[in-house]
């Protein structure tokens, strides 16, 4: 479940990296701004198992995590660009420019939502373990 955890966060931080690469416009047009994801989630998994037992991962840090990144990424980017920047990123980064920013985007909510939902499950279940 850590490594899920340790994941599940380094995704949300990777997108929030990768959003804020956007707004630098010379930095955006010489990188590939998806491979910052992947490297995020990567760097956060190795930090995450070295740190072993001093970085306590529970849902609530995972949520308030969740919440703190989009309020960033809000205040960023607007409404507007809100639904066209993240969709893009990760549409561009999988090679895949025929899909509709709007499938992108359900996308990404159920991902996020359906991984916090196993997180606090997984949380539960461990709480209640004898």
């Amino acid at each position: 479940m850590r490594f899920f955890i340790l994941t599940y966060n380094g995704l949300i931080w990777g997108l929030l990296a990768a959003v804020m690469v956007t707004r630098n416009l010379w930095l955006d047009m010489r990188i590939s701004v998806g491979l910052i994801i992947p490297a995020v989630i990567l760097i956060t998994i190795i930090v995450g198992f070295i740190a072993k037992n001093k970085l306590r991962t529970a849902s609530g840090f995972t949520l308030a995590n969740l919440i703190s990144c989009f309020i960033l990424t809000y205040l960023v980017l607007g409404t507007i660009r809100l639904a066209v920047v993240p969709a893009s990123i990760i549409r561009e980064t999988i090679n895949m420019t025929s899909l509709r920013f709007s499938v992108v985007n359900w996308f990404l909510i159920i991902v996020l939502t359906l991984g916090l939902m196993i997180i606090w499950a997984g949380e539960r279940k461990s709480k209640y373990k004898y």
